[in-house]
């Protein structure tokens, strides 16, 4: 049954019920404030710290350092994959949330998020061994833990996915990247690079088709949640 199907007396209730499906303009407009004073006042912070001009900030990092615009290729359609994998999720949990609890779309979309802002900002290889102190390796071990127990608590929801296989071979193509990362078996070479990076590449790429897949799933038969 349709809104317009709904029976009402004076068109009261058919106005409650549109005025509830739509997102209150207050609502759109802090969360762009939110974002817009937080980017803002990053820029400043960092600009005061490192000394840097508003365009090397502003502007598109090959533009910056004056290189070809494809340089770092797989890296930004990563990037964009992560971005795809914790947003979605993300968006499906918080639609869903008023009528059924997802925990598990929740806690991929917050893991995935925190992947996407490690790789995009080298947090693991530089901000925070060389700016925080933080050893690189720890950050790994954080991360793998983490991994480790959203299979844990949502083993029974991630089958029902239908999708596991998917978050298996993610899980295997980013650990297998992480490792080679480690011991460099065949040293920092081109061919290793590009193994290393492909691996990585391709974890990346099967997680987010997982995300999607339990966004879909959850969206569509609510089978996901606490079991």
């Amino acid at each position: 049954m349709s809104v317009d199907d709904v029976p009402v007396v004076g068109g009261g209730d058919r106005r409650h019920r549109r005025a509830d499906s739509v997102v209150p303009v207050g609502v759109l407009v802090g969360a762009v404030g939110a974002v817009v004073v937080v980017a803002m006042a990053g820029l400043f912070v960092i600009r005061g710290q490192r000394g840097l001009s508003f365009g090397e900030l502003t502007r598109d990092p090959a533009a910056v350092s004056n290189t070809l615009p494809y340089v770092g290729y797989l890296s930004s359609i990563g990037i964009v994959a992560w971005t795809t994998g914790g947003a979605v999720p993300l968006f499906t949990w918080a639609v869903l949330r008023p009528v059924a609890a997802h925990p598990m779309l929740l806690a991929f979309g917050l893991l995935t998020a925190y992947l996407c802002l490690d790789d995009l900002f080298l947090l693991h290889e530089v901000v925070l061994p060389y700016e925080l102190g933080i050893p690189e390796r720890l950050d790994e071990l954080v991360i793998a833990v983490a991994a480790g127990a959203f299979v844990a608590r949502f083993r029974r929801s991630i089958t029902a996915t239908g999708a596991a296989t998917m978050l298996a071979a993610a899980l295997a193509c980013l650990g297998a990247s992480a490792l080679l990362d480690l011991v460099e078996p065949w040293g920092e070479t081109d061919n290793a690079t590009f193994i290393e990076d492909s691996l990585k590449f391709i974890g990346i790429i099967a997680w987010t088709c997982f995300g999607l897949a339990a966004s879909w799933v959850g969206a569509r038969s609510r089978l996901l949640g606490p079991r």
